[in-house]
């Protein structure tokens, strides 16, 4: 039956909220029109003149108290969650009596109207909530609040106690800061989204659950997160992260100036502000994805595991002194044995336990790497676990867990571990005689190297490297799998030997229908133009006025066709037209034996901001003599690849062991940024010219 309206005697009641005269009188005529019988349009008339009202009284006033228990009664939807955003941020007395209204209500009142997602337009930016209605986009974002004392505020205050409350929800620009950025859209069930928040500062974290509803006009529950300030800072970041299944989903920063108590908010100063670091649909959209064991969270306050009680700085001073050494005794190593086994008829012979120079290079490799686990160990650095994600929040800031190696300091005479060898060629998660704990009287001395004491080879290692203008190929539910490895484009710079240049290219034109080589820059952005699925480069790094570039062909090249630099590199090198999903890119950055290596780590991330799903390279640059031998093997394995299910992070630990089991040293020093839950889609039987890995 349809409501009948008097809408005479609700035209003059409103007509009395609107006016200019006191407070009492006002809020009485909005009693009265809510006792009149009201239909969708009479109950949103009155909704909107409360909201207008109630933001002219005073806090903590009656009016303003008895208004809000009004309010409550309007059988809205989209009120009562406006309502309940509304208490999030409250002092304790409002919120309480908005909480007695609305239960109050839903045990008396009439059952609320289903307004949403169109009314809720009235309380968010202009067009957000249209969006949302509209849904696929995603409106809602991070929220947040201080709270000193029960008061909302904008700033911190030093020496205080405060309160940071947060929420996922529609902006509410009068009530809370919110981020720059939505978070991502992802399909929700119906019961609601369950996320694991996680605010980590002054080197302690603390976790919290909220439920994100389907609906994309509703707000999730509030996390109240306690913070001590400090009394000398004057400025106070903490950063949050919202997990799903150990995954990151987003992660924002939150920062304010820090004022003295009874210091007033002036214009100018640095007010709560709330930015996003990292967003992840992926975490949702795969829902076979394995689960992370842990997250470490590498940024300029430095490295962070997610999932403690507590959160500690871990220092990895040691890194840079170990990739040194790798650069200068690693690959001269390898490179070593590869001729050796040539000169010998052996290639490909395996790695020989007895071996004086692979016992000498691994048993200083794990020595590194076992300064850099008790570096982190005697700061109370535990084991994270099988599988690791990696969230880079400063591109200066690399931290190398491949490197690290957790069965102890190898003594002077240690051997091979046998069983790990052996282990290599198998699926296992652990070196079958070594997985038990490091005995306390052999630490500083152990008899044994074994190959799963490296993280690179027991561990899976999931990099993510966020940035505002990162464009990578991500995976998603539709579309999982990266296309089998039929084509390629090869370059290669003169610092590579001729002859190992030539062997590398007839190695690709016997394992590829589709083989280009690329002699300068033009021919390879002309090349990707027909999206081969696999990029391979063996560039020369090298700088100029201050500039860093990526140089291939012959050393008489012109700049303009034989070096490409980090400001000319874009889409049209790697991906044209951004095509899904983007190619794997193998870059193996050359260097002379003088020359610095910094910088490399993040032009191979810049690399990967370019529509390219996977960038495959080492910790550091190698020595161009070695560069085709690592990148002929690395290309035989993958395109052996023959598990449709693996994601990339399994594929490239296998790739790495039976690299290693096959002699490739180097094997241990492969990384790869991008997301690790791509699929290889494999070759067909025929194409496949080694064992499948």
């Amino acid at each position: 039956m349809m409501t009948k309206i008097d809408a005479a005697a609700l035209a003059d009641l409103l007509a009395v909220v609107r006016a200019e005269m006191p407070d009492t009188k006002r809020i009485a005529a909005l009693e009265a029109a809510l006792c009149l019988p009201l239909d969708e349009a009479g109950w949103r008339a009155c909704a909107d003149l409360a909201w207008q009202l109630l933001a002219g009284l005073a806090p903590h006033s009656p009016s303003r108290h008895r208004l809000l228990a009004l309010a409550a009664r309007i059988p809205l939807r989209s009120l009562r969650e406006r309502l309940r955003t509304f208490a999030a941020v409250a002092p304790a007395t409002e919120r309480a009596v908005i909480e007695a209204a609305l239960a109050e209500a839903a045990r008396t009142g009439p059952a609320a109207i289903d307004d949403l997602p169109q009314a809720a337009a009235r309380s968010a930016p202009r067009g957000q909530v249209e969006r949302a209605a509209a849904a696929p986009a995603e409106a809602r974002r991070v929220n947040a609040c201080l709270l000193h004392q029960g008061e909302r505020r904008n700033t911190f205050v030093a020496g205080a106690h405060c309160v940071l409350r947060c929420w996922i929800g529609l902006p509410v620009p009068d009530l809370a800061a919110h981020a720059d950025l939505a978070v991502p859209t992802v399909d929700i069930p119906d019961e609601g989204l369950e996320l694991t928040a996680v605010m980590t500062s002054g080197g302690s974290a603390m976790r919290r659950k909220l439920v994100l509803p389907a609906d994309r006009s509703l707000p999730s529950n509030a996390c109240d997160f306690p913070l001590e300030v400090p009394a000398h800072e004057r400025h106070l970041a903490v950063e949050l992260v919202f997990l799903f299944r150990g995954r990151v989903f987003e992660a924002v920063s939150i920062d304010a100036a820090v004022l003295a108590a009874g210091e007033p908010e002036l214009p100018g100063q640095a007010l709560l502000r709330v930015r996003v670091l990292a967003s992840r649909r992926q975490a949702l959209e795969i829902a076979d994805s394995a689960p992370v064991d842990s997250l470490l969270v590498c940024g300029a306050a430095g490295l962070q595991r997610i999932g403690e009680l507590e959160v500690r700085r871990y220092d990895l001073s040691q890194a840079n002194r170990a990739i040194d050494w790798l650069n200068e005794k690693a690959f001269l190593t390898q490179a070593t044995l590869v001729r050796r086994e040539e000169a010998n008829g052996e290639s490909g012979a395996g790695l020989d336990p007895e071996d004086p120079a692979v016992l000498a290079l691994l048993r200083t490799m794990a020595r590194h790497g076992a300064t850099l686990h008790g570096v982190l160990a005697v700061q109370g650095f535990t084991d994270p676990g099988e599988r690791i994600q990696v969230l880079n929040l400063d591109p200066q800031t690399y931290a190398p867990f491949e490197f690290v190696y957790d069965r102890g300091y190898p003594a002077d005479d240690a051997r091979l571990c046998p069983e790990g060898l052996a282990a290599l060629a198998t699926e296992a998660a652990h070196c079958p005689r070594c997985r038990g704990p490091v005995p306390d009287d052999q630490r500083a001395a152990m008899p044994l190297v074994c190959p799963f004491g490296f993280w690179s080879i027991a561990k899976i290692i999931e990099r993510l490297d966020p940035d505002e203008l990162a464009d990578p190929s991500l995976p998603n539910a539709r579309r999982r799998s990266l296309p089998a490895l039929d084509a390629v484009v090869f370059a290669s710079s003169e610092l590579v030997p001729e002859d190992e240049r030539e062997l590398t290219w007839r190695a690709l034109q016997r394992s590829f229908a589709r083989a280009t080589l690329a002699r300068d820059w033009s021919e390879w952005r002309e090349a990707v133009r027909a999206h081969p699925p696999l990029l391979l480069a063996l560039p020369h790094h090298g700088e100029a006025d201050a500039l860093d570039y990526l140089q291939i062909g012959e050393d008489t090249l012109p700049p303009r066709l034989g070096r490409l630099s980090r400001g000319q590199i874009g889409a049209e090198y790697l991906n044209p037209g951004g095509l899904e999903p983007g190619p794997i890119v193998l870059l193996l950055g050359c260097r002379t034996a003088t020359e610095s290596g910094a910088g490399y780590v993040q032009l191979t991330r810049y690399l990967q901001q370019h529509k390219t799903a996977i960038v495959l390279g080492t910790l550091a640059e190698v020595l161009g003599r070695h560069a085709a031998p690592l990148a002929r093997e690395l290309v035989a394995e993958l395109v052996a690849v023959n598990d449709p299910r693996a994601d990339f992070g399994t594929i490239l630990r296998r790739v790495r062991r039976r690299m290693l089991a096959r002699g490739h040293l180097i094997a241990l020093c492969l990384v790869a940024l991008g997301d690790a839950q791509w699929r290889l889609t494999p070759r067909p039987a025929e194409a496949s010219a080694r064992p499948a890995a």
